[in-house]
Parts: C-alpha cells; structure tokens; sequence
C-alpha cells in the first residue's frame, strides 16, 4: 500500500491590513521579512509583496500609503494555509484585517520578475 502527499494547491492571499495599522506594521516588517524570506525558502510562498494605495513618492516605508499584502502560497488545504499566515508577524501584530482576507485557489498562467 503506497502512501502519496497531498497534492499542493497555489493559494492567492488578499490581507487589507486594518484600520490605523500603519505604524504596527512597520514594527512588524522586520521580523515579517524574515518569515517571508524563510517561507520562501521552504517553498511556501511563492511570490508577495504590499498593496499600496497610491505609487509611493520615495522609497522611504514610512511614507507608503499601504493598503495591505498580497501574496501566493502553496498548501494542500485552505486551512492549512490559514494556520501556517496566522502565525504571521502581520498577523500577531495586528496589521492583516483577517474579517476581510481573501485565499482564494490560484492557478497563475505567467510569473515574470519585475524588469527595471
């Protein structure tokens, strides 16, 4: 009797951040970027960044006028994806909106990096 692992679905992640969250997030985006970066690594996340309201005037974060993240993940289940994002520093921080997040299934048809 064989064994197989579930099959990994992509999973795209819409977090608005909540209201007045501005300054905990950049409290967070430190240890955030680390998680993403080990995440990454791991094969979870696949591709993410912050949605922003407005193209930003310099490259200060400060400054950003920030919507929220978006993101793909690979999971076999939502639930799995949710358990392992509310572990999240945005999540325990209080920055992701988790009562208006979206993980939606995903299948991306292209995936190019940004070319300066």
């Amino acid at each position: 009797m064989s064994s197989s692992s579930p099959k990994l679905q992509e999973w795209l992640c819409i977090f608005p951040d909540q209201e007045g969250a501005h300054k905990r997030r950049l409290e967070a985006r430190p240890s955030h970027f680390e998680g993403v970066n080990a995440s990454a690594s791991e094969g979870f996340i696949t591709w993410a960044g912050a949605a922003l309201n407005e193209v930003p005037a310099d490259s200060n974060p400060q400054n950003f006028k920030f919507y929220g993240s978006v993101l793909t993940v690979t999971g076999a289940t939502k639930e799995e994806v949710i358990e392992k994002l509310k572990n999240d520093p945005y999540t325990k921080g209080e920055v992701w909106d988790w009562e208006k997040a979206q993980i939606l299934p995903f299948l991306c048809a292209v995936r190019e990096p940004l070319k300066k």
